[in-house]
């Protein structure tokens, strides 16, 4: 019977530790000095960061065992350009850059990377997604005799005047690690099969079409005999590799350093048994199916006492390749993984070969991915099942186990006791292979997306064991990764289901790290609303403004910039504008006033309104713009004369003629108007016949409380100014203080209202005034607050508020407004005695 393993065999999902740690002091500090940069740079000519001739100051000498972290710590958290940084650190003397790894520049002069590579001994280059301008040298070059490591990916653009390299043991003795990703450079290499490099790493990733790196060889050829000016061309042999021949020429390179473009076309393996022309053109029409064109090059047979791990990621594979590569007997390491079947299948030859084909020609074999392949479906396939239950189990018991086995997208990962394999499992099965896959393919956007659909289907069902150790591999992702769309959408879809689940799990560092994350996706990807969305949704999850105090401008600026550009499309907008009402809502004044004044977001919102009525457009997005604006100018008079200057007045009673049955938008505009009535020094701009006719009509007509309410508000604050404030031809003072008193008599004292006050100073103002109707209105307002909420007792008891309605015994008020006031007292009175009141 085949062991099937125990349950206690199958490996545990284990969360990240608790993340309150604090950290080292030696993190503390290189935190400081990316904040801080000046601490060890200085400018040169008094210049400004960010301009040129930046240096390591004079008195200081960073530690070689620190230089990379600091380097890299600020190339990630400065403004100071990647291309300053990098002269920076290319003075000798006063550091010592031993690694320089690079992703995601948007500009790097070559002078800059050459003087660095050269200066410094650099012993390790890696770039990532990196604009090298001007681009004229070969990136080759960089690739110094003193260089262990040399790793170039996608998007790093070079000179399309590339010369052929050779590499041997001797023109790079100390090169270990080579690896070329998605990059036309790997044509441009070749291995010499006489002395070959030492190396222990190669890997050349997502090469899988053949016809297009065809094409790209042929146009390489092409250009070098144009460079050669004949049919020759040098192939980089060194004269000292000449001196090691003996007459016989064994062992050595060809006895001549000058290849013709038949010969060259020969080492590149572009030619045919049966070519149908001599020219090397035709030759590479007729590609060998058997065995991939680009590796052909690298001479891996040669490297088989070295070469310890081989990375063929989305590579075209063939039967003969198979057989180089099982001449490989040290490897430790395979990955012939591809990023999805589609691209797997679309391959015309797949080789007949099994995983333990691979396990028995490979016995030092320690990884292996075959990530959608057929190897991996195979594995699943040959594996019997059980009748009742249909899981299946591994055919034969394991001669040894793997460290890793990469077999997401493949059926082979669905076997119950895969885990007998391999210590590490990457698949779709389940969270562990999941979490597994994301940590693996972390530098793969394409495979880490595939990851991430398949943990967001999981825990949009159920709950999942490490939201810890997800957010942290999330957050690496999108900062790895800030360009690829298809990753930020899956990521962004994580980041909702994980805040609004385990919210209350994070710590402070972790949340702000969120919020971080999802403000600069913002700030960087308005292009897919998708990714968006999910953005604006996730922030919802937060607490306002407790989560966004330390970066509240930068948030409230990415989310109006997102409201703005994104109008045509509602669901979007609606979001949007939410979260603004929801960043000024939170704020005090001193802090609202600053931020809305730092990103013009009275000017913006109103922009809005303009537009939405101009397009005869009364929707949720309208009547929370102006609910915005209430807002924004509650206790901050700037923005109320921000709103009168930016001629909001009008566009107020545009909206009013326009929406007259709108009565959301209305109870908004008169709440805004009641901000704005409450500054003494604006009241004369509400002073228009036009102005108190919508008022008056708004205060006895309507039959909803708050709209009635925030218009006699706003009359009232008016009338407080006394009779000489009232210039009205037409309209008797005395007729809106009557209508006024009848109003507020109407309404019912128990009523429950839909409005927050964070101060009475206003209203307590209006009591300390002579304007009977105006202290009727402000004693009915604080009665009714205080019989609903005992926070807003606790808040009269605060602003001295009992002492003043104390006062009012002695003026000449109604005995409506006195009665008003005695009960006011009786629940502060109560509230006192049942209340600790501190």
């Amino acid at each position: 019977m085949v062991d099937q393993g125990s349950n206690s065999d199958v490996p545990k999902l284990i969360d990240d530790a608790q993340i309150n740690k604090p950290n080292i002091l030696q993190q503390i500090c290189i935190k400081v000095i990316g904040k801080f940069p000046e601490l060890i740079l200085t400018n040169n000519n008094e210049r400004h960061f960010g301009d040129k001739w930046i240096s390591i100051r004079n008195t200081i000498s960073i530690p070689s065992l620190l230089t990379d972290e600091i380097f890299q710590h600020l190339v990630k958290h400065t403004s100071i350009s990647i291309d300053e940084l990098v002269w920076v650190f290319s003075v000798q003397g006063q550091s010592r850059l031993r690694e320089c790894k690079l992703r995601n520049v948007k500009l790097l002069t070559y002078a800059a990377l050459e003087s660095l590579c050269k200066k410094q001994n650099l012993q390790l280059l890696d770039l990532r997604n990196v604009q090298i301008a001007p681009p004229g040298n070969s990136l080759l070059k960089l690739l110094t005799s003193s260089m262990k490591s040399f790793h170039i990916g996608k998007d790093v653009k070079h000179s399309s005047e590339l010369k052929i390299e050779g590499i041997s043991k001797y023109s790079h003795p100390n090169l270990r690690s080579l690896k070329i990703i998605d990059n036309e450079i790997a044509w441009y290499l070749i291995i010499n099969s006489f002395f070959p490099p030492a190396l222990t790493l190669l890997e050349l990733s997502n090469f899988p079409d053949n016809k297009q790196l065809v094409d790209v060889r042929l146009e390489a050829l092409k250009m070098h005999q144009e460079h050669s000016g004949n049919d020759n061309y040098n192939f980089m042999v060194p004269q000292s590799y000449l001196s090691l021949m003996n007459d016989d020429g064994d062992c050595s390179p060809p006895t001549t350093n000058n290849v013709s473009m038949e010969d060259l076309a020969e080492i590149m393996n572009i030619g045919s048994e049966t070519p149908t022309s001599s020219g090397p053109e035709s030759r590479m029409e007729t590609e060998n199916p058997t065995n991939s064109p680009l590796l052909v090059r690298y001479r891996l047979e040669s490297m088989k006492d070295t070469l310890l791990s081989l990375t063929l990621h989305e590579v075209y594979l063939g039967p003969d390749d198979f057989e180089t590569i099982f001449k490989l007997y040290n490897l430790q390491h395979l990955d012939v993984s591809h990023q999805d079947q589609q691209t797997s299948q679309s391959s015309d030859n797949r080789p007949d070969i099994s995983l333990w084909d691979i396990l028995d020609a490979l016995p030092n074999l320690e990884s292996l991915d075959i990530s959608s392949t057929e190897i991996g479906d195979r594995l699943y396939k040959d594996s019997p099942s059980r009748s009742i239950t249909g899981e299946r189990y591994l055919k034969t018991p394991v001669k040894r186990k793997l460290e890793f086995l990469g077999l997401l997208e493949t059926e082979g990962c669905e076997i119950t006791n895969i885990h007998l394999l391999a210590e590490t499992v990457t698949g779709y099965a389940n969270e562990l292979q999941m979490i597994n896959g994301i940590e693996t393919y972390m530098h793969r956007p394409a495979q880490s997306t595939i990851c991430y659909n398949h943990l967001y289907a999981l825990h949009r069902s159920q709950p999942i064991t490490c939201p810890h150790r997800l957010l942290r591999l999330l957050l690496e992702s999108m900062d790895t990764h800030p360009q690829v769309g298809a990753l930020l959408l899956t990521c962004t879809a994580n980041f909702f289901f994980l805040t609004r689940r385990y919210y209350a799990t994070y710590s402070k560092d972790q949340r702000n790290s969120i919020v971080l994350a999802i403000v600069k996706c913002l700030e960087q990807s308005q292009t897919s609303n998708l990714v968006v969305r999910n953005c604006l949704l996730t922030l919802f999850h937060f607490d306002v403004p407790g989560d966004f105090i330390f970066c509240y401008q930068r948030i409230a600026a990415v989310v109006l910039n997102t409201f703005t550009r994104h109008q045509k499309n509602p669901d979007i907008n609606s979001i949007a504008v939410h979260m603004c009402n929801t960043l000024v809502c939170s704020l005090e004044h001193d802090m609202k006033k600053e931020v809305s004044q730092n990103i013009n977001f009275v000017f913006t919102i109103l922009e809005v309104i303009k537009k939405r009525h101009e397009d005869d457009v009364c929707d949720e997005v309208m009547e929370v713009c102006w609910s915005t604006l209430w807002n924004v100018t509650d206790e901050t008079p700037k923005n109320s004369s921000d709103f009168i200057e930016l001629n909001g007045l009008n566009i107020l009673l545009e909206c009013f003629d326009t929406f007259s049955t709108k009565h959301e938008l209305h109870k908004n505009m008169m709440g805004l108007i009641g901000n704005i009535a409450e500054v003494k020094d604006l009241r004369p701009h509400l002073r228009t016949h036009e102005l108190i006719k919508l008022f008056r009509t708004l205060m006895i007509k309507n039959e909803n409380i708050e709209i009635s309410y925030n218009s006699c508000g706003a009359l009232a604050h008016l009338m407080s100014d006394g009779p000489t404030a009232w210039p009205l031809g037409g309209v008797k003072r005395s007729d809106v203080l009557s209508d006024m008193f009848r109003t507020v008599e109407s309404w019912d004292i128990n009523s429950t209202r839909h409005i927050n006050y964070r101060s009475f100073k206003p209203i307590l103002g209006l009591i300390e005034g002579d304007v009977s109707e105006s202290i009727h209105w402000a004693c009915w307002a604080l009665c009714n607050l205080s019989g609903l909420e005992d926070r807003y007792k606790r808040l009269l008891l605060k602003e001295n508020g009992k002492e003043i309605l104390n006062g009012v015994a002695s003026k000449q008020v109604h005995e409506k407004t006195q009665h008003l006031v005695r009960t006011i007292l009786g629940h502060l009175d109560d509230f006192e005695k049942s209340h600790l009141v501190t």
